[in-house]
């Protein structure tokens, strides 16, 4: 009796595990790739990166912040070219921290000092400058964020101004008065767009992002300042992915933050530090054309490039696809044993029957999981094993 219950104490504990690791995998994980640059002034290196970009050839482009240039890259991170030097003429800059790509192929440049938006054919030519300094629509104050949307229209965040200008042939249009009330905006830092032509902001002092649809209407806002899942302190940069989720460049807490488009948490990315996959001061983010994610990790002064993890091979075994061989698949094939269709669960050889041979199969592979387990499932399941083959 109480092997029996030692036993459904394990099964219970290791279904508890696997079904907590389940709801993590039905999340698309990303794994880190490459890192590209390091401090300097050279090329390919930066000194504090505030801003990445990707056009619709796969390059990217990067907001060089405090060495006044812009930098193009190959999707596979090497070198392209340089555009700008420091100054206030026409293709120079002056602390550029936002940078966008349009569907034609063309840059648009947060000058941030220079009070401007700056405008650049895709092989780096200047082509215009929009905005000056001031408060009155069309002017400037300390320009962040850049985004363009699909209609060709240019999303800024007038930082200064504590508002969104959006920029067209028609002329400026504003969104966003001070203040951190529905709607208002205090320093906005971020700005991006999704499929639907809403707009996302990274209202970053209020600590929160705020969606405006593409006429300005508020509809909502997401997060509170903290250091918790799902809280922000700070954020900078904005971006969306192909499905649709909010991806949030959680700049004071080192780290990147997935919300859905309803603004419900969904999973962190990065923590503090120097190495391979962790931040310091997260400025900026985009994704490219394959999904993969490139951050503009400041303060480490590099770009930092992550891909979605793929999906995990199916596992001999694994009879209910939980990923994992356990108690519940030996249920499977002890429920189906001795039957003899190709589509019972439990066949895991194709022999059109379930028989010892499955379970042989399931013993090679128990405890065995297609992603990574907490160690203590592995001591768990072992323990298991041996009281399943005592009852036995």
């Amino acid at each position: 009796m109480r092997r029996a219950s030692i036993l459904a104490f394990v099964l219970a504990t290791i279904l508890q595990i696997l079904a907590s690791s389940q709801e993590a995998r039905g999340q698309q994980q990303y794994q880190w790739v490459q890192t590209i640059g390091g401090f300097g002034t050279g090329n390919g290196r930066f000194w504090f990166p505030c801003g990445v970009a990707c056009d619709s050839s796969g390059n990217v482009w990067v907001a060089d912040t405090y060495d006044n240039r812009i930098q193009e890259f190959s999707s596979s991170g090497a070198f392209l070219r340089t555009i700008g030097t420091y100054g206030t003429g026409n293709g120079q800059f002056y602390g550029p921290y936002g940078i966008a790509c349009d569907s034609s192929g063309n840059v648009w440049v947060g000058d941030t000092y220079n009070n401007r938006i700056e405008k650049f054919s895709s092989s780096g030519a200047f082509l215009q400058t929009v905005g000056t300094a001031g408060t009155g629509n069309g002017q400037l104050y300390s320009p962040y964020g850049v985004a363009c949307d699909s209609s060709g229209n240019v999303w800024v965040a007038d930082k200064g101004n504590n508002r969104i200008q959006e920029f067209s042939s028609s002329g400026a249009f504003m969104l966003g008065t001070h203040g951190n009330g529905n709607g208002q905006l205090n320093n906005p830092g971020g700005v991006t767009c999704d499929s639907s032509g809403n707009v996302w902001v990274a209202d970053t002092p209020n600590s929160r992002i705020v969606e405006f649809s593409s006429s300005g209407t508020f509809l909502q806002t997401f997060g509170t300042e903290g250091t918790g899942n799902g809280q922000l302190y700070y954020p900078g940069g904005v971006a969306c992915d192909s499905s649709g989720n909010i991806w949030v460049a959680d700049t004071s807490n080192n780290r990147i933050e997935e919300f859905s488009s309803s603004g419900a948490f969904l999973q962190t990315l990065g923590t503090f530090g120097h190495g391979n996959g962790q931040f310091a001061s997260v400025e900026d983010i985009t994704f490219d054309s394959s999904g993969n994610l490139w951050v503009a990790d400041a303060g480490n002064n590099c770009i930092q490039v992550f891909s979605p993890t793929p999906e995990p091979a199916a596992l001999a075994g694994d009879a209910n696809g939980d990923g994992t061989v356990s108690f519940a698949d030996y249920q499977i094939v002890e429920s189906n044993f001795g039957t003899g269709t190709t589509w019972e669960q439990g066949d895991f050889n194709g022999d059109h029957a379930v028989t010892f041979a499955d379970y042989q199969i399931l013993e090679a592979n128990f405890g065995k999981s297609s992603v990574p387990e907490p160690a203590t499932l592995s001591l768990l399941a072992l323990g298991g094993l041996a009281l399943l083959r005592k009852r036995r």
